[in-house]
């Protein structure tokens, strides 16, 4: 059986008195999907975070595909394609632009970006709004356009 995708060791963070994670352990295999579940204040948004290195755990242990998210968190995040709650994009450019906006931060260039484009529209089905701007979307097609930005790198 292959090494695992993502596993957590322990993962804490405390912020002064409060602690917000507890000592989560898990793994997730390559093709599984896995889901945090849990009441509000139970520490998924900032597990969540931490996985994707937007905070520093206080403790614990990140691997991403078989990386420490600490020794190598460039390598780490370009591994991570995050897919927020909330809309992520800029509503007055068109879906190629937002895509190759977000791609060039993600260090992607010419012709492997562009191929990136037309691979993660076709998967959320937007091929045909590639030059409408985004503001024209409805809420379906702006959720399925983060889930593009997502997938992107």
């Amino acid at each position: 059986m292959p090494a695992p995708i993502i596993e957590v060791e322990n993962l804490q963070k405390s912020y002064r008195d409060v602690r917000s994670v507890a000592g989560i352990s898990f793994h997730v295999s390559y093709g599984e999907f896995f889901g945090l579940l849990g009441p509000n204040g139970a520490g998924k948004t900032t597990t969540i975070g931490m996985l994707t290195g937007l905070i520093t755990p206080t403790a614990g242990k990140i691997i991403i595909d078989g990386q420490d998210l600490k020794v190598q968190p460039d390598l780490c995040k370009s591994k991570i394609g995050l897919i927020p709650q909330d809309f992520a994009f800029y509503p007055s450019l068109t879906a190629k632009d937002n895509l190759t906006f977000f791609g060039r931060i993600y260090g992607l260039r010419g012709k492997h970006l562009r191929d990136r484009i037309d691979g993660v529209l076709n998967i959320v089905l937007l091929s045909n709004y590639i030059k409408q701007p985004v503001a024209t979307f409805s809420n379906g097609m702006k959720r399925r356009l983060n889930i593009a930005i997502g997938l992107l790198n």
